[in-house]
C-alpha cells in the first residue's frame, strides 16, 4: 500500500521554500529550521537563513509574483490586500492546472529556456545570499551534469525533486552514494505522480517550472558541498574547537530530515534504501 503524502504539492514546494523567509507554525516538529551556509563555511553565520515551511502559496509569491514590483509594493503596504492577491494568484493557477489535468495534458516537464532568462528569479529565491554568492551560476550546471550521469532529464521537475530527495537522504543518514538507480527511480516515480495530480504545479508556466528546477539544483549542490566540507573538518584533529562545524552539520541534517518528511510523508528514520529500491515504514 502506498504511503500518504502531506500534500501533492509538497514533493518539490518544500524544497523551494528552503530559501524563503520564516513563517511560524508550519515546520514539522522535531526537525531544525536552519539552512546550511551557501558559502560552505559554518562560521559564516550571516549565511544561515532561517526558514522552512510547506506553504505552496508562499512559493507562488516567490516564483510567480515576486518579480512584479507592483505586487511587492502592494503586499508591503496592506497585509489584507496581500492575502487577497495571494488567494487570487493561487486560484488562477489552480483553475489553469485543473483544466490542464482534465484535458489530459499534465506533465512534469517544461520547455527549457536559456539559463540567463531564469537566473534572476532563482537568485531572488535565496534573498541576499543569492545576490552575493557565485553559487547560483556555478551550482546549476553541476546539478545538470549529475542529472545526466544518473540518467535523468534536465527539463523535468520530477527528476530534480528525485535528486534533491536522494541527496537529502544521503546527508541525513550519512550514507554517501547509497541511493542506487532503483531507489532513485522510485523517488522519481513518486515525485512524478504527485506533480501530475497537483493543479497548482500544473498551472505553472514553463518559466516558473524552470525556476523551481533551478532552485532545487542550486540548493542541492550547496547542501552537498556543505556536507563534504563539514565532515572533512570534523575528520581533522582539533578541527572543531568551538563546536560550530558539528552544529552546522546537525542543522543541515535536520533540514534534510524535514524535507524528507515533507516529500515522502513519513518520518525520515522510516525511510530506507534496500536492494529492491525505496522502502517506507508506517
Amino acid at each position: 500500500m502506498r504511503q500518504p503524502r502531506l500534500s501533492a504539492s509538497s514533493i518539490v514546494l518544500a524544497a523551494v521554500l528552503l530559501a524563503s523567509s520564516a513563517l511560524p507554525g508550519h515546520a514539522q516538529p522535531g526537525y531544525g529550521m536552519d539552512l546550511p551556509s551557501l558559502t560552505g563555511d559554518p562560521l559564516d553565520t550571516g549565511a544561515l537563513n532561517v526558514g522552512f515551511n510547506n506553504l505552496a502559496v508562499t512559493m507562488q509569491i516567490r516564483t510567480f509574483l515576486l518579480s512584479n514590483p507592483a505586487f511587492v509594493q502592494a503586499v508591503q503596504a496592506d497585509a489584507e490586500k496581500r492575502q487577497q492577491l495571494i488567494d487570487e494568484a493561487r486560484a488562477e493557477l489552480q483553475a489553469r492546472g485543473e483544466e490542464v489535468i482534465a484535458n489530459g495534458q499534465a506533465s512534469t516537464r517544461y520547455a527549457l529556456q536559456g539559463e540567463a532568462s531564469v537566473e534572476p528569479d532563482v537568485r531572488k529565491l535565496f534573498g541576499q545570499r543569492g545576490e552575493t554568492t557565485p553559487l547560483v551560476p556555478v551550482d546549476l550546471p553541476a546539478f545538470r551534469k549529475y542529472a545526466t550521469l544518473r540518467g535523468l532529464a534536465q527539463d523535468d521537475v520530477a527528476d530534480a525533486a528525485a535528486i534533491t530527495t536522494a541527496i537529502c537522504y544521503e546527508i541525513y543518514t550519512g550514507q554517501v552514494d547509497s541511493v542506487h538507480d532503483r531507489a532513485l527511480a522510485d523517488m522519481r516515480q513518486r515525485a512524478s505522480e504527485d506533480l501530475l495530480a497537483d493543479p497548482i504545479f500544473q498551472g505553472m508556466s514553463d518559466h516558473d517550472r524552470q525556476v523551481v528546477y533551478g532552485m532545487l539544483g542550486v540548493w542541492t549542490v550547496a547542501a552537498a558541498v556543505d556536507y563534504a566540507e563539514f565532515t572533512n573538518r570534523l575528520a581533522q584533529p582539533a578541527g572543531d574547537l568551538l563546536g560550530t562545524t558539528r552544529e552546522s552539520l546537525q542543522r543541515l541534517r535536520a533540514t534534510c530530515g524535514t524535507l524528507l518528511q515533507q516529500s515522502l510523508g513519513v518520518a525520515p528514520e522510516s525511510i530506507h534504501i534496500t536492494p529492491n529500491g525505496l522502502s517506507l515504514d508506517g
